[in-house]
């Protein structure tokens, strides 16, 4: 009997603080993707801090993810870091170096730039596919797109552009490759 008790107490503990672990992920992924948390690099200032800053800040939010895999905010956060980065500190300092001198040097930076980008429109339509299931798969040539934007709704805007920035981002780096 005692050992039951004993037993049961345990499977208590251990259920109640996977509860608890889950509770304080949540909060934290709802605190960093809330109302205000985007202006800490938006509205920063000082561009170079933010350089520094965001890969880091993209592995923290990656390890947020894999353990909340399903969190609308950290996922539209997350692409979307990629994105900026992408485009802020990687292709736009290579489109700066002389195609001629710093040849290799800008064909890495613009191949580095379209796998962030590519990245991040991964996580972005992922997001899109967890809201509306067979989102990733539509197309316009099947006719499946317009049906299926159709019932986005106002708040999925942010979502739809940062998919969409991030996607042609990575087309207009190579567009021979679809």
């Amino acid at each position: 009997m005692k050992k039951t008790v004993f037993v049961s107490f345990l499977c208590l503990l251990v259920l109640a603080s996977c509860s608890i672990n889950r509770m304080a992920i949540n909060a934290v992924s709802n605190a960093l993707t809330g109302t205000g948390s985007s202006d800490v690099f938006t509205g920063d200032p000082d561009p170079q801090l933010v350089g520094d800053a965001i890969p880091f800040a993209i592995k923290m939010y990656e390890a947020l993810l894999a353990q909340n895999p399903n969190h609308q905010g950290l996922l539209l956060t997350t692409g979307s870091l990629f994105v900026m980065y992408a485009n802020a500190f990687v292709q736009s300092p290579a489109e700066k170096l002389d195609s001629i001198d710093y040849f290799e040097e800008r064909i890495e930076a613009m191949d580095r730039a379209k796998q962030l980008y590519l990245r991040g429109y991964d996580i972005l339509i992922s997001a899109l596919d967890k809201k509306y299931p067979g989102f990733q798969n539509t197309t316009m040539q099947a006719g499946t797109l317009g049906p299926m934007l159709n019932r986005t709704r106002v708040e999925d805007v942010p979502l739809l552009y940062w998919v969409a920035a991030g996607g042609f981002a990575a087309f207009s780096i190579d567009l021979f490759d679809f």
